[in-house]
């Protein structure tokens, strides 16, 4: 049965780079006269709504193998799958559509973990000749606050992690950006450690209770990657069924400091204000209005009663 390929592109995905590689991109399947639709994102959310409606549309279509074809980054992705698993939950007689990635984004972490070439031109032409749909674990978590899923490819953090790209996304200075890139990032972590905040938690790790009460970071990890393709969790692999978690108390700035360095590092801390855990069955509650993020995209402030687990998604490359 012949291929079609449903194509979501982000046009502003790594500063806008991505569109000049969908030109390429497009110019390749019209040569090879590959069977193809695209639409290209015009804000944020749009891949989402796209999605939900390409599943709509094509989900039970049997005259062709629909493929959904991301180009962008893994905050392209997530967006896709999110609104396939939103389509599918509410009509159940849908089914999910393969997916397959032309990494363009500027955080390309899910790309990394999945070994998929950097260059577009091996990329493509390696989901054009796959012929293999993988099933790929993801971590979802559902809050009972608002009664809403929400799925991470990498990660989901709460806390400092998340304050640290809020003040990323507020540095307008371009070419201070590019051209000093460590010194921004150190300045931001010092920022940030300068006004760290702290929060209460009780959380539910494979049925066993604990409470902490001045918690500054809780990350939940998928993958092993952060921001900027750094290992940061490396226990951390979406060939397992498994959650890994994270959570730093704050015992003194000093320590505090030096143990964001070590994880920043992608060193394994043994400091006894930080702990690991590794589980299938996740549930935290937080009453202070907290604000988190989702593969690198921020989520905003919000309350926390919500249940994690794995699911999966199809996969080519």
């Amino acid at each position: 049965m012949q291929a079609r390929y449903l194509i979501i592109i982000n046009p502003t995905a790594n500063d806008g780079k991505s569109a000049d590689v969908w030109q390429l991109i497009k110019n390749t399947l019209d040569a090879n006269n590959i069977n193809y639709q695209y639409r290209i994102t015009e804000y944020h959310n749009h891949a989402r709504l796209i999605t939900e409606q390409y599943t709509k549309d094509y989900s039970n279509d049997k005259q062709f193998n629909n493929v959904l074809l991301v180009i962008g980054g893994d905050g392209t992705l997530n967006q896709v799958i999110s609104g396939q698993k939103n389509a599918i939950l509410n009509n159940h007689k849908l089914i999910d559509l393969p997916i397959a990635l032309i990494p363009a984004g500027k955080n390309n972490n899910f790309a990394i973990e999945m070994k998929i070439p950097k260059n577009w031109q091996a990329a493509l032409q390696q989901i054009l000749n796959s012929t293999q749909v993988n099933s790929i674990n993801i971590g979802y978590y559902f809050n009972n606050f608002n009664e809403r899923y929400h799925y991470f490819l990498n990660n989901m953090g709460i806390g400092f992690e998340s304050n640290l790209l809020s003040s990323k996304s507020r540095f307008h200075w371009k070419w201070f950006q590019n051209h000093f890139k460590r010194i921004r990032r150190f300045w931001r972590i010092l920022v940030n450690l300068y006004a760290i905040h702290e929060f209460p938690l009780s959380i539910s790790v494979n049925g066993e209770k604990s409470h902490f009460t001045r918690v500054v970071w809780l990350a939940i990890y998928n993958g092993p990657y952060f921001d900027n393709n750094k290992k940061i969790m490396p226990n951390a692999s979406i060939s397992k069924s498994a959650l890994n978690v994270m959570i730093m108390e704050n015992k003194n700035i000093l320590l505090v400091t030096w143990g964001i360095l070590l994880m920043f590092l992608g060193k394994r801390s043994k400091l006894k204000f930080m702990h690991s855990f590794e589980c299938n069955n996740l549930k935290i509650s937080i009453p202070s209005l907290e604000y988190g993020n989702i593969d690198n995209e921020e989520l905003g402030g919000h309350f926390y009663n919500a249940n994690f687990g794995i699911t999966t998604f199809k996969f080519i490359k």
